[in-house]
């Protein structure tokens, strides 16, 4: 079986059906747990994004044995001729296929339950296919934007059953609060939802206090724990 293990993470180079010409990195972060958090950051996000706050989420995750964490990017790319938002989809989707697929390997445990982060136009992409993968049993939207379409995204919700979590600021310079509560309302079906709006915040989470809420985030909507939407106890993600 090949090994996952890392003190830090595992990076993999993954090629998939339909998308071949298109090479994903993915890095693993294992952790003592059945559960496995994919995080996919905006439009044209990096893979660690700003500061590396990223792969500080994934750390805090894995430290807790919450879930094992796989990162990848969202880098602008062009396939085939495909649209770009075509693309971030398919890939979110491909990647998803490659978790359940290999849940063994990146975890030592045959089925897992899957999570997911989104961000932005990352948040966006998954709700267009989250009702396709009954695996998925937890979802947390930071600053969803509408860049795939309200169509798109509310056609995928509305057969999404698992728990849903959305975050997203007051001050938000393109009024992702407005999307996060069209979000809110198409997941018709699931288990649990829950809007939060943070005051005196940005798209970006701006700033150290932003940043230690969105670390909370994670918490609460993975653990069931944490001082969200407090700053207080959050990792800083922003010096």
């Amino acid at each position: 079986m090949e090994e996952f293990d890392h003190d830090i993470f595992f990076t993999k180079e993954v090629n998939f059906d339909g998308l071949k010409d298109l090479e994903v990195t993915l890095q693993i972060h294992k952790a003592d747990s059945k559960a496995v958090l994919i995080m996919y950051p905006g439009a044209d996000g990096s893979i660690d994004g700003y500061n590396k706050k990223y792969r500080k989420l994934a750390h805090l995750v894995k430290s807790q044995n919450i879930a094992t964490v796989v990162r990848l990017d969202n880098k602008y790319c062009c396939l085939d001729g495909s649209p770009y938002c075509e693309l971030m989809i398919d890939k979110i989707a491909k990647v998803i296929e490659y978790v359940n697929n290999n849940a063994e390997k990146i975890t030592g445990h045959s089925e897992v339950d899957i999570y997911l982060a989104g961000v932005s136009a990352g948040a966006g992409a998954i709700a267009t296919v989250v009702g396709e993968f009954p695996e998925i049993k937890k979802v947390l939207f930071i600053a969803p934007a509408e860049s795939v379409g309200k169509e798109n995204i509310t056609r995928g919700l509305k057969n999404y059953t698992g728990e849903l979590y959305l975050v997203a600021g007051e001050n938000d310079e393109i009024r992702t609060f407005d999307s996060a509560r069209i979000y809110y309302e198409a997941c018709k079906n699931s288990s649990k939802k829950e809007l939060v709006i943070i005051p005196e915040c940005d798209h970006h989470f701006t700033g150290e206090k932003n940043g230690r809420i969105m670390a909370n985030a994670f918490l609460w909507a993975f653990s069931g724990e944490g001082n969200f939407p407090s700053h207080e106890g959050g990792v800083v993600l922003y010096e």
